[in-house]
């Protein structure tokens, strides 16, 4: 459904036997299921050379004696537990030299470090996207998410010299869109910039791949729901 990110088709449900067998609902606030992923993800002739994930994270909060759902996540679309989104197989994606980079908010960020070691990369760097908008949090409001890098091999086709890519220099904060930082337009739910692609694009050999995509985009293979 348009406007409602989900977990794919080839990802189905296992019955929590404590509860009640139910599928994941797109706008249910908890899933109850266990998701667990097929051997359908997309595969490339030698491996992919660009893998950009964007976890459906689940976001709980310890309040007081009981944990309680925070942020509006589970209110748009089915999430992932941490356990699931670490058994993905990535590793069986990649190319012998491969960048991998992964989505995560302030409240994942030890999680998301967590899914690159146990899918035997190593980090490198992150980027981060500032929002022009302050969200929810149960510390502090978030307002930025980060775009870590981890890498099998040594994937730098496309860059020369310790400084960055060829003819280009791509910092770590991502570019807006090509306009000014509180111009950046609103954004359906965890829809990203497209100055994210921009600098993978630069930086990274294709064939490339997109975990839980939103849209299609052209040099991209695409797995998710929506598209």
């Amino acid at each position: 459904m348009k406007g409602q990110r989900m977990v794919p088709d080839n990802l189905v449900t296992s019955p929590d036997t404590s509860r009640h067998d139910e599928r994941l609902n797109p706008v249910a606030k908890q899933a109850d299921s266990v998701i667990t992923p097929l051997a359908d993800l997309p595969r490339a002739e030698g491996g992919f050379g660009t893998v950009l994930i964007d976890p459906p994270w689940r976001y709980t909060q310890g309040l007081s004696t009981s944990a309680k759902t925070r942020g509006s996540a589970e209110k748009v679309y089915a999430v992932m537990d941490d356990d699931e989104i670490v058994a993905l197989p990535i590793a069986s994606l990649l190319a012998p030299n491969a960048q991998v980079w992964l989505w995560a908010t302030n409240a994942h960020l030890h999680r998301a470090f967590h899914c690159l070691d146990a899918w035997g990369l190593e980090y490198k760097t992150m980027a981060t996207w500032v929002k022009n908008r302050m969200g929810l949090g149960y510390w502090l409001r978030g307002q930025s998410e980060h775009l870590l890098l981890g890498i099998k091999g040594w994937p730098r086709e496309k860059m020369t010299g310790p400084h960055g890519a060829t003819g280009l220099s791509w910092s770590t904060l991502i570019e807006v869109d090509e306009v000014p930082l509180f111009d950046d337009p609103v954004r359906q739910h965890s829809q990203k910039p497209a100055g994210a692609y921009h600098m993978i694009e630069a930086v990274g050999m294709p064939p490339r791949l997109e975990l839980f995509a939103r849209q299609r985009r052209d040099g991209w293979i695409a797995w998710g729901n929506e598209v």
